[in-house]
């Protein structure tokens, strides 16, 4: 065990956020800790950091054990340039790097019990910077930064000159290199592009040391998590298994709790070709859940993903409404589609809406999702 949550409670102004949160996060372990905004995800994390006090409830961390956090704001203002940040997450290893130097060359000068000693102590370091991996170190900085985006011409750039997404990119790469127990990431990838994501993804998949993850990116997470902690109106729900395995079961199950909870209601199942299927009765309008329609979306300003929650059927006389969540339906309904896309803030929430036709009768379906900026310019 290298983190254990045991029934974390926490309100702000009299509102409870987070009520009896339950978790263990084991060595090696990757996990995702899921939930619509202001389900108190983040919170969480900065409860887990001590950055926040849990009004009740206990986090316990192994004993010795090391963490990495990356918070979704880097307030950076270091004078140092990019690279030598990353010494300093290399220190450590740099200093055993000299003190074996030094013991080389103290080694040719001594006899006897000195020499004796001094070779215990070289001994014991070389095995320490051999499992440290110190002889790569270099390498490791090098291959880091331009995983996550950076070129080595960039390297010099002092940090405070940086844009916001660079920032976090730097610190990602901090903590990424200084090998943590565990490491804990609230929206990794909102300033990565596709190349840095699928490298990060390669990354954390075979990383030695445990992983807790907050991400909207459906996609990612399926690549990197084996266990899912779902925080739904405060309390938490642990399933072992990805993000689709996790949507397929809870999610439908949900559904499936929700839908038979009234007696007039909206039933829907998932097909095996990933349809859902919704029949309406009674109800002029009902939401539904799915788990996994996102997509992507070029635009004159940039690259974006979207992530698709939930959506509202406002039917006409007939009482079945069929679609598909496929890439080219998703991409038929974008062009059709009117977005509030919040021009000048690429990151939120959207709704999008457009009109379908079922026989000779017309559909409204309005979908809520979140839209995040991946890249700017039209280019993936």
């Amino acid at each position: 065990m290298i983190l254990a949550c045991q029934k974390i409670e926490k309100a702000f102004g009299g509102k409870s956020v987070l009520n009896n949160v339950n978790f263990l996060i084991n060595e090696g372990e990757k996990a995702a800790v899921i939930g619509i905004n202001g389900a108190g995800k983040t919170t969480l994390f900065k409860i887990i950091t001590g950055e926040y006090e849990a009004d009740n409830g206990e986090v316990i961390f192994q004993k010795g054990s090391t963490y990495g956090y990356l918070s979704q704001v880097i307030d950076v203002s270091s004078h140092r340039s990019i690279y030598e940040e990353m010494l300093d997450a290399k220190k450590e290893i740099i200093e055993m790097e000299k003190k074996i130097r030094q013991l080389e060359k103290d080694i040719s000068t001594l006899s006897g019990e000195a020499l004796e000693s001094a070779m215990e102590s070289y001994s014991r370091l070389t095995d320490r910077f051999e499992k440290a991996n110190g002889y790569a170190w270099k390498s490791e900085i090098t291959g880091v930064l331009k995983g996550l985006g950076f070129d080595e011409s960039q390297f010099a750039t002092p940090i405070h000159t940086l844009s916001g997404g660079q920032k976090t990119r730097v610190a990602l790469s901090r903590i990424l290199l200084m090998h943590p127990d565990l490491i804990l990431l609230d929206e990794p990838t909102n300033h990565l592009d596709m190349e840095s994501i699928r490298w990060l993804e390669t990354f954390l998949s075979n990383y030695r040391g445990a992983v807790l993850i907050v991400s909207h990116d459906r996609y990612f997470l399926d690549k990197v998590v084996d266990k899912v902690i779902e925080i739904e109106r405060g309390t938490s729900q642990v399933f072992n298994g990805n993000y689709s395995a996790y949507g397929t079961i809870f999610l439908d199950a949900r559904a499936n709790r929700d839908f038979t909870s009234q007696s007039n209601m909206l039933y829907g199942h998932h097909m095996a070709d990933g349809t859902m299927f919704a029949s309406i009765s009674g109800y002029k309008q009902q939401w539904y859940y799915d788990a996994h329609p996102s997509f992507y979306l070029y635009t004159n300003e940039g690259t974006y993903r979207v992530d698709l929650f939930a959506g509202l059927i406002v039917p006409g006389e007939h009482e079945v409404f069929n679609t598909s969540f496929s890439d080219e339906t998703l991409s038929r309904f974008i062009s059709q589609s009117t977005f509030n896309a919040g021009r000048g803030v690429p990151t939120g929430r959207i709704v999008g809406m457009c009109t379908c036709s079922y026989e000779a009768d017309n559909y409204r379906f309005v979908v809520l999702g979140e839209m995040t900026l991946l890249t700017e310019g039209n280019e993936p």
